[in-house]
């Protein structure tokens, strides 16, 4: 805080989202202190990971003004019972400092603050936490997550995992018709998936209209939801649990539901029955809650 109570960092915020924003918060925020209250004396250490942590203040459009809300981090910071350890990796600056700020001003020395590109730390932060046990909260920006770095999350064993997966930028990315897919569109659906067969399960050759007509092209034949269900299966090759994804919608200002924007998944790395069965119904309780 600056002279006079004033916050050095109030012009830090998050400008984005709306109405599912908070809902996917509302869920993790349901989720942790099940978690910790479950698992405080367990002879292990329990970890929070955040990898796209931003400034811990969320400013989200509601209707035709905006409200400021917590965002995860902040959530993290207040769980009880607390986190051994907590660590956020965020590559804006100005986020890292009002997050540190945010931490000192809480009291809080459990933590580690990461300033970079997630799918560099991440791995390395999961293969440092040996037999310890961690929730992992990935929000990308974007399409910025690779595959690889998930399969490092589900290689850990150790980790339930709440994803945030971006549908909206995943469809509109794989174009409706396969022309408009330059090759850093390619390289980009490809990176984050961990795989090119998109190519060949979403796209078919076009139905030619006419005797005359120029070589028809390939077109999507696979909706929003199909290429989720295909999302949900490739997912299922590298956790031993995935749950259902609560799809998060644009809504209209008239209440109407709006195109799906994200799916939040919750994941499990721990392929042991009884840790799956536990996590399952934290995640199914903070799911219907909130």
């Amino acid at each position: 805080m600056g002279q006079g109570g004033e916050d050095p960092f109030s012009d830090v915020r998050h400008e984005f989202g709306a109405q599912h924003t908070a809902e996917k918060l509302r869920v993790v925020e349901e989720y942790l202190p099940l978690y910790t209250t479950a698992l405080k004396n367990q002879p292990f250490q329990l970890h929070y990971v955040d990898a796209f942590a931003g400034a811990g203040i969320c400013n989200i459009r509601d209707g035709e003004t905006r409200v400021e809300i917590e965002g995860s981090a902040s959530i993290a910071m207040r769980c009880e019972p607390p986190f051994h350890k907590m660590v956020f990796i965020e590559k804006e600056r100005k986020h890292i400092d009002r997050l540190r700020a945010m931490l000192d001003a809480a009291g809080r020395r459990n933590y580690e603050l990461k300033q970079g590109d997630a799918n560099e730390y991440l791995p390395d932060v999961m293969r440092q936490l040996g037999r310890d046990r961690a929730i992992v909260f990935i929000d990308p920006y974007g399409m910025q997550l690779a595959w690889s770095t998930l399969e490092s999350v589900a290689r850990s064993k150790v980790a339930d995992v709440w994803y945030l997966f971006p549908l909206s930028a995943f469809y509109r990315q794989a174009a409706r018709d396969a022309s408009g897919i330059d090759e850093d569109k390619k390289r980009a659906l490809t990176r984050m998936m961990g795989t090119d067969e998109w190519e060949r399960d979403f796209y078919a050759p076009k139905r030619q209209a006419g005797l005359f007509d120029d070589a028809p092209g390939y077109e999507r034949e696979a909706g929003p939801m199909q290429m989720l269900e295909w999302v949900t299966r490739r997912l299922e090759r590298i956790f031993p649990y995935v749950a259902e994804p609560k799809v998060l919608y644009a809504h209209r200002s008239s209440g109407a539901q709006g195109a799906p924007l994200f799916a939040l998944y919750f994941m499990i790395s721990n392929d042991k029955p009884n840790a799956i069965a536990l996590a399952k119904k934290f995640a199914h309780h903070s799911l219907k809650r909130a």
